[in-house]
């Protein structure tokens, strides 16, 4: 006999299977410890959650409850292509953007938690938002890299000793590359180090 209850999730449709979610969606709980994560779209869900929260004017942040990039950053499937939901609602509320190669950027600094407050987001340029990074303490910098070869004090020693030593001796002794030696010495990387 066919199992007549269907999954929880709205608009999903799919016949219930395992604590009250399909197959799909139940993965999904597992795997991310929510049954809407891991996915861009869920069935129309995403559009009729935007129009609910357009106006949304309340103080803390609005999270985005659907999938999210490795960074944190909401993404969504509108018309086939896969988007940055900040970049989608800051379209929705305040308007196509000024070019192309500006920015939704986040007043709050916690786009990176999912935040897609309308009132949180604007259009920014590039450089605009990286100066947002700064001040929240989000940019993604210097040791916070995962794979940083090195730090301020060997930057300082690439800095001081740039003009006596070569770019090999001093990659030798910090133990990296000559590359790396070069993209400091070039003001490439760690510009911010004096």
């Amino acid at each position: 006999m066919a199992n007549s209850r269907l999954c929880s999730i709205p608009d999903c449709g799919k016949e219930h299977r395992h604590r009250g979610y399909c197959d799909m969606h139940y993965r999904r709980l597992l795997r991310h410890g929510d049954p809407f994560g891991g996915r861009a779209t869920f069935r129309g869900t995403v559009p009729t959650w935007v129009a609910q929260h357009l106006d949304y004017d309340g103080p803390e942040c609005l999270i985005w409850p659907f999938g999210r990039s490795e960074n944190g950053y909401g993404s969504c499937r509108i018309n086939g292509s896969v988007q940055n939901a900040s970049r989608y609602i800051c379209a929705l509320a305040h308007g196509e953007p000024p070019t192309p190669a500006h920015e939704a950027a986040h007043s709050c600094g916690k786009g990176h938690e999912g935040c897609v407050h309308p009132k949180h987001l604007r259009w920014d340029t590039t450089s605009g938002n990286q100066s947002d990074k700064l001040v929240h303490e989000t940019l993604v910098r210097g040791t916070s890299v995962h794979n940083a070869k090195l730090d301020e004090e060997k930057v300082r020693f690439i800095r001081m000793n740039e003009n006596t030593l070569t770019r090999t001796e001093m990659a030798r002794s910090l133990g990296v590359t000559v590359a790396a030696v070069s993209a400091v010495v070039l003001r490439k990387n760690w510009a911010w180090v004096r």
